[in-house]
């Protein structure tokens, strides 16, 4: 724990930097971890809002074939 207090800096940019966890030991048990933030993925819908026309009378999903759990 008193390394930790030294090398805080230190193991967070290599947390940041190689995505790994790091276990924090006390007293031969781990009491906290060190993990990088997972942030969402973008929202799908909207990320080319303004950029990206179609017409909207075309159904863009529509295959045209009929699937077997919809008979």
């Amino acid at each position: 724990m008193t390394d930790l207090r030294h090398r805080l800096l230190d193991v967070i940019r290599q947390v940041e930097s190689g995505g790994e966890e790091v276990s924090v030991i006390r007293h031969g048990r781990r009491v906290a971890r060190i993990v990088p933030e997972r942030l969402p993925p973008a929202a799908i819908f909207g990320v080319d809002e303004g950029r990206v026309f179609f017409d909207e009378d075309d159904d863009l999903l529509e295959t045209g074939e009929v699937w077997e759990a919809a008979q």
